[in-house]
């Protein structure tokens, strides 16, 4: 993945282009507990390294059951 993952916040839709699907499947993703995003300025969704790295790791064990993987 090419995002950098150091001390900042990813809006969701930062997250969505870096793993190629739309800002509503991240936001399933959370709806699904994959991760708990945190609400920052203007009370936004931010996720933060642990985050992405969740996502990361769900998009994988998708991959890896085979299933299709569009946003």
């Amino acid at each position: 993945m090419a995002l950098k993952t150091h001390d900042r916040f990813y809006s969701v839709s930062e997250a969505a282009r870096q793993f190629g699907v739309s800002s509503d499947t991240i936001r399933r993703y959370e709806e699904e507990g994959i991760f708990q995003a945190r609400r920052v300025l203007n009370n936004h969704r931010g996720l933060d390294a642990e985050n992405i790295e969740a996502i990361k790791a769900h998009r994988q064990r998708i991959r890896a059951r085979g299933r299709c993987t569009k946003g």
